[in-house]
């Protein structure tokens, strides 16, 4: 009993004097943040961190054009969004005019996403004057193929 107490005394004794060493690592006016572990960015990024967003240059389809796709008639456009270092990003869609010059008729359309390996079940998305925008599409680091078709044409979806 008394080796268990005397254990028990030693992990207490030591974990207060490393709380009190990493505090003393933050007051010594180091201004350079030591880098993070790939793991710990990884998390961040999936739960919630900084988020990493599918840029214009990762995206490749024939009516991708300046940040949006233009679609001059109902037919679907189809493109990929090519593989990428972040683990997970958001692809952040949203209605626009069909005319960039002149803002204001918005028509609905439908987004189809699949991943490239097709790991994961494709995903349907409405963009509707009530939800104009997507905010939660996640493409993985594979990349992704999707679909865009216009209820009515034409129509613009903007990438944001």
């Amino acid at each position: 009993m008394k080796i268990a107490v005397a254990v028990l005394i030693l992990l207490v004794a030591l974990f207060v004097v490393s709380i009190w060493m990493g505090s003393k690592k933050e007051d010594s006016g180091s201004s350079a943040a030591a880098p993070q572990p790939s793991w710990v960015q990884s998390l961040q990024t999936t739960f919630g961190g900084h988020e990493t967003f599918v840029a214009a240059g990762e995206v490749s389809a024939p009516c991708f054009s300046g940040a949006a796709f233009q679609l001059p008639s109902a037919r679907p456009c189809s493109g990929e969004i090519a593989a990428a270092k972040p683990s997970i990003r958001t692809l952040h869609l949203a209605l626009a005019g069909p005319d960039p010059s002149k803002p204001g008729l918005l028509r609905p359309a439908t987004i189809t996403i699949n991943s490239k390996d097709g790991s994961l079940a494709p995903m349907k998305v409405q963009l509707t004057l009530k939800n104009p925008d997507t905010k939660s599409i996640k493409v993985l680091s594979q990349g992704a193929t999707f679909s865009i078709q216009c209820d009515a044409a034409p129509c613009r979806v903007a990438l944001l």
